[in-house]
Parts: structure tokens; C-alpha cells; sequence
């Protein structure tokens, strides 16, 4: 399974701005578009996502960032929040964008 990675901005990360992505070109499914929302709540202490599937405008996942859950895409494609280095136990400002990565895969309805 080959990960792509979602570059994510560690400076408005850790200053705590919101996060505006768009997202294209996937090896995972080429011709969908997708705009990733990262804003940090305070009252939670955590990034609220927001992924929209631009094709067709609709929202697809809206919650808590959290590590290793799979964020579907009609099983198409697959986000998820990873930490390569395996030092974070949860998603900060100051380790997104660094340690803890995006990752975009091929969800498992796919063929192959």
C-alpha cells in the first residue's frame, strides 16, 4: 500500500491557524479533488477536521483530528493522521505538519 503525504504548514499549525488545503492529483484516485479544514478548538484542545470531496461538494468527515483513524471516502480513499517517528500520543500543534503527517491511500473497496 503506498501512502502519499499531505504536506500540512507547521508554522500556522503552531501558531494555531486555520488550515486550508487542497488536495489533487492522488495516486489513490487522480481525478478527485478534496479541501482538507484543520482548526484548532480551544475549549477541546484539539484540531477539528473537515474533509470535502469536491467532485460532488459534499462533506465526507467533519470530528476530532485523532491519530490512526481512518477517514473514508465511500472506501475509494483513505485519510489518516500518522506519526512515522512513533513519538506523539496525540495530535498537537506543535507535532502536526511535523511528526504527525497526513496520509492519503487507497481505501480497500478499490480494485487493485
Amino acid at each position: 500500500m503506498a501512502i502519499e503525504i499531505v504536506p500540512i504548514d507547521e508554522e500556522h499549525a503552531s501558531t494555531k491557524q486555520p488550515i486550508h488545503l487542497e488536495v489533487s492529483g492522488l495516486d489513490a484516485w487522480p481525478t478527485h479533488r478534496f479541501r482538507v479544514t484543520l482548526d484548532w478548538n480551544p475549549v477541546m484542545e484539539r484540531w477539528i477536521i473537515e474533509i470535502t470531496h469536491l467532485n460532488t461538494d459534499a462533506v465526507v468527515h467533519t470530528g476530532a483530528a485523532t491519530l490512526y483513524q481512518p477517514m473514508s471516502v465511500d472506501g475509494y480513499v483513505d485519510f489518516m493522521f500518522l506519526d512515522p517517528s512513533n513519538q506523539a500520543e496525540k495530535i498537537t500543534p506543535q507535532n502536526i505538519g511535523n511528526n504527525v503527517v497526513l496520509g492519503v491511500f487507497r481505501g480497500e473497496e478499490v480494485d487493485a
